[in-house]
């Protein structure tokens, strides 16, 4: 029933308050990140707000871009574009305190590279079971042993390429050339 993002926005105020709508910057990030917040109101999974915690970041990073410009006519763009990174930034830590306690692969492997060592107890824990049967967590796992165990890093490697199904054209562009280059590392 939501046409259009200012319809969203009015249908739901709370999903686009405070990510300073009436600006041109940063608009894709933050399209995507406020019907990615719909979604999340639908469906409040672990997985969907980890979906809005990664969305936040691209758009905070954008923002910090923005609130560095300089308007020579409305010098209030500045303020207002500060005042929205300021809310990206209390939004992610708010959403990371909300995926602390999260069972789902992907956000312990996360909260492992953000430096939360619980986190890396609990994604090793999985290592032997099909919780991790992905390209991703395979390569994030062979990340951890690289320093430790060639052979099985290679071996991570190996099954990280063996689980792609051909179907997802992200872990296409992404994981896998990062196996591959991690592979002809380890291998060198």
């Amino acid at each position: 029933s939501n046409r259009s993002t200012a319809q969203l926005c009015e249908n739901y105020p709370q999903i686009c308050n405070k990510l300073n709508t009436e600006d041109g910057q940063c608009r894709h990030e933050r399209t995507d990140l406020i019907w990615l917040r719909f979604d999340v109101i639908k469906k409040p999974s672990d997985l969907n707000k980890f979906d809005e915690l990664q969305l936040t970041k691209k758009y905070a990073k954008c923002m910090s871009l923005a609130a560095q410009i300089e308007s020579t006519t409305l010098k209030s763009k500045k303020t207002l574009r500060t005042e929205a990174l300021f809310h990206a930034y209390d939004t992610i830590d708010q959403l990371e305190l909300e995926l602390k306690s999260s069972y789902q692969p992907s956000i312990i492997y996360y909260r492992w590279t953000q430096g939360d060592q619980e986190a890396l107890e609990q994604f090793l824990k999985l290592e032997e079971t099909e919780y991790l049967d992905s390209p991703e967590m395979q390569l994030g796992l062979a990340s951890y042993y690289v320093d430790k165990d060639k052979v099985h890093t290679i071996n991570l490697l190996m099954k990280s390429l063996t689980l792609y199904d051909g179907r997802s054209s992200m872990t296409m562009e992404k994981t896998i050339p990062d196996v591959v280059k991690s592979l002809a590392t380890a291998n060198h």
